[in-house]
């Protein structure tokens, strides 16, 4: 009181995002040069306290559409932070869509040789894949598993 000094203790500890680290993102929105992409998880299923929403942009020479499509499931680089606004890489080694909907009917996707074929209506689309496309259980093994295998 002599000070009139007040401290405030946090009430939860926040997630630090930082440069150069792997996340798992959903692709929301999708336009020429720009996608936005929800970060919600680590690699290994340990999910983000509070999701980070963060943008995709088009390299000279690509475009979007040929790389992600919304809905998406994704494993991105964080390439930049500048005051807040996060920016994701897709190029990393090790990043790539992991899950991805048809942009026409919204179905699964599966994986066809360099291209990936819609379950439901045979639309045929391209993406920018990751090495283990398809294999949620490695990417989201922590997310997958119930509490009661943590134990084991």
């Amino acid at each position: 009181m002599e000070k009139r000094e007040v401290h405030v203790l946090p009430f939860r500890s926040l997630d630090v995002v930082s440069k150069d680290e792997r996340l798992i993102a959903v692709v929301r929105d999708l336009q020429d040069k720009i996608a936005v992409a929800e970060a919600i998880a680590r690699p290994g299923g340990k999910p983000l306290r509070h999701p980070r929403t963060g943008i995709i942009l088009a390299r000279r020479g690509d475009t979007l559409d040929d790389m992600v499509g919304v809905g998406d499931l994704i494993v991105v680089g964080v390439s930049s932070i500048f005051n807040g606004l996060i920016t994701f890489d897709l190029t990393c080694p090790g990043c790539g869509c992991i899950l991805a909907a048809c942009s026409q009917c919204g179905g699964q996707m599966e994986r066809k040789g360099p291209l990936l074929e819609c379950s439901k209506c045979g639309r045929r689309e391209r993406r920018r894949l990751a090495l283990k496309y398809g294999y949620l259980d490695y990417y989201l093994k922590d997310l997958v598993r119930g509490p009661e295998d943590k134990n084991n």
